[in-house]
C-alpha cells in the first residue's frame, strides 16, 4: 500500500507558479530530433529542432509565456524571428527537472488537448 500512494504522489505533475521557473536549459529527443529549450530571465527562449536523420538545424528566438487560464497549461511563443505565427504547446511539469510538451502547433485551436505518448516532448533540465 505505501508503494501504491509513494508512486501516486511522485507522478502526480506540479504545478506551474511562474514561467521563471523553467529559466534554464532543458533537453530531450522527439521522433528522431534532438530539441532544446532555453528560457530566459527576461522571458526571452530559444527553442532549436536538430534532425538526427538529416543533420539539419533549425533555431528559433522569441518571448515565452504561460497561459494558466485552463488545465494542462499552454506554453506560447510569441515573436519568433523566422515565422509569422505564434507557437502553441501544452506543458505539464512533472518535477522540478523534467517537463512534458505537446507536439508544436502554429494555431491556438489545432494545438493538442491531452498529452498521450503519441505527443509527448520530455524535455530535463541541464545542470551546469
Amino acid at each position: 500500500m505505501l508503494m501504491s500512494v509513494l508512486f501516486f504522489v511522485e507522478s502526480e505533475p506540479s504545478k506551474i507558479s511562474s514561467i521563471q521557473s523553467f529559466n534554464g536549459q532543458w533537453k530531450g529527443v522527439y521522433k528522431n530530433t534532438n530539441i532544446v529549450l532555453e528560457m530566459k530571465k527576461d522571458n526571452s527562449c530559444m527553442l532549436e529542432f536538430h534532425n538526427v536523420l538529416s543533420s539539419l538545424t533549425e533555431i528559433l528566438n522569441g518571448a515565452c509565456r504561460i497561459d494558466k487560464s485552463k488545465s494542462p497549461n499552454t506554453f506560447i511563443m510569441t515573436k519568433i524571428d523566422k515565422l509569422n505565427t505564434s507557437l502553441y504547446s501544452l506543458i505539464v511539469p512533472i518535477n522540478k527537472n523534467t517537463i512534458h510538451f505537446s507536439e508544436f502547433s502554429t494555431r491556438w485551436k489545432l494545438r493538442s488537448v491531452s498529452l498521450i505518448n503519441e505527443n509527448t516532448i520530455i524535455l530535463k533540465r541541464q545542470m551546469h
